[in-house]
């Protein structure tokens, strides 16, 4: 490292709070903007399009160091759950709530994998507050799930009829005019110095190229995915469920490191997870039908119902159900004999 780099990193109490709130000088933000430019990547700002939106942000490039591309993921990630918050509020449709729940979980997939260079405090507390947001999203994700799904069965009215009830308790709760904006809160986050791990091996990771950070955190989220085994049936419904939230961060860190690497290694093995992830996917949707009926039969069980009033499963429910185990297993089999992309060389 040169003597005036060093000099650089003691003049700020930590160089990546420095990066992440813009006070390293007008030069370096020019010259940044100049190589996203360059590597054909847009500069994440607070007032990105809906079409960049719509896509995982791509607010890594070379030349980026560990603490820097947190910054800019976690960033990414908090204006585009703003933006899906703000249309949960106006809107009825359904995906925002989705989309903003997807945020959240990339958010939280990037934070667990950048651990290492984050204080003790600093990464428990930030957890803790995107855990809270995402499970708030969580009750009328499914409750939206389920309306889908019965909307042409004599529940369907019924469905219809608790997601709209539970969106609006969602939106008494997010219209809080005393709540700051994702984005506030991290900004404020960044910009203080107990965030960041002030030394030792986490300090080195932060001032490491970007790359090394992603080889690590992807490593790590592979070896989990791993431990599971080969064969899915093996596995209970809660260990499905982690096993698919261990898939879901594996998915989200390579899309984010993707740009790093030339030749988009990653291609190949995102397609198979995308797989994987799609027939796993419909196997929770339907554990979670299965555990919201017997729940409305447990609550109706001193009750009169009617055949109507009943609680309803599609017929083709365990067709479903072994068609997409079926397609799992092999998607999980083919991306194991895919193995991992980041093993070459990243760009410089």
């Amino acid at each position: 490292m040169k003597k005036s780099d060093r000099k650089d990193r003691k003049a700020e109490p930590r160089a990546a709070a420095g990066a992440a709130t813009g006070r390293d000088g007008g030069k370096t933000r020019k010259r940044r903007r100049a190589a996203a430019e360059t590597a054909g990547l847009e500069p994440v700002v607070a007032g990105a399009t809906a079409d960049q939106a719509s896509k995982p942000a791509r607010s890594v490039q070379a030349g980026m160091t560990g603490a820097e591309a947190l910054a800019s993921f976690l960033r990414a990630g908090a204006a585009e759950y703003d933006r899906q918050r703000a249309l949960v509020l106006e809107t009825a449709d359904p995906e925002p709530t989705h989309k903003a729940r997807v945020a959240l979980r990339r958010m939280r997939a990037i934070l667990g994998g950048f651990a290492p260079i984050l204080s003790q405090d600093g990464l428990k507390s930030l957890q803790r507050d995107l855990r809270q947001a995402f499970r708030a999203f969580g009750p009328l994700r499914d409750a939206d799930v389920r309306a889908e799904e019965f909307a042409d069965t004599p529940a369907a009215d019924a469905h219809r009829a608790a997601a709209a009830a539970l969106r609006d308790e969602l939106r008494a709760r997010l219209s809080d005019p005393a709540a700051q904006t994702l984005t506030a809160q991290l900004d404020t986050r960044l910009a203080d110095p107990r965030f960041w791990r002030k030394g030792g091996a986490g300090r080195r990771l932060g001032d490491a190229p970007a790359q090394v950070a992603g080889q690590r955190a992807m490593h790590e989220a592979w070896t989990a995915m791993l431990a599971f085994g080969d064969d899915l049936s093996a596995l209970s419904i809660e260990d499905r469920h982690e096993f698919r939230k261990d898939a879901k961060s594996m998915r989200y860190l390579s899309e984010a490191f993707r740009p790093l690497w030339p030749g988009d290694p990653a291609k190949g093995f995102l397609s198979r997870m995308t797989k994987l992830q799609d027939a796993l996917g419909i196997m929770n949707d339907i554990a979670g039908f299965r555990a919201h009926a017997e729940a409305q039969a447990g609550d109706d069980a001193d009750a009169e119902t009617t055949d109507d009033a009943a609680p309803h499963l599609p017929d083709d429910l365990d067709a479903r159900e072994s068609a997409a185990a079926k397609a799992a297993q092999k998607g999980w089999d083919r991306l194991r004999d895919k193995g991992p992309w980041w093993a070459g060389s990243a760009a410089g």
